[in-house]
């Protein structure tokens, strides 16, 4: 599989080391801009260690009706995500702490098992 396949599963503070990529991103959906006639609207999400992330959203998707996500999208500069695509998870639970040390294994000692 070619490096630009892979979608590594990421937090807040991988975001650096993935800077335009396209990568995995879960969380907790805390706010949704409401529709406008702009061609972006944003979301934010809580992530697994507990920051905010600015997720940018084509205004054809479709209104986020689930508290629990993964967005699968491009990291920008700014440490926002532009969304290419977006995974519900439905009402919790969702164990955020859990997949949180997760995603620290598999981006530290376990890094080689999922690249």
């Amino acid at each position: 599989m070619a490096d630009q396949d892979i979608t590594p599963r990421v937090n807040h503070q991988c975001l650096p080391m993935y800077k335009n990529r396209t990568v995995r991103l879960v969380g907790k959906v805390l706010d949704q801009e409401p529709e406008t006639d702009s061609e972006r609207k944003n979301m934010t999400l809580l992530t697994s260690d507990n920051q905010n992330v600015i997720i940018h959203r084509e205004r054809s998707n479709p209104k986020v009706e689930s508290e629990f996500v993964e967005v699968i999208g491009n990291v920008e500069e700014d440490l926002s995500v532009s969304e290419v695509l977006c995974i519900q998870f439905g009402r919790g639970p969702f164990d955020m702490k859990l997949y949180d040390e997760f995603v620290q294994l598999s981006n530290g000692p376990f890094q080689q098992l999922f690249m």
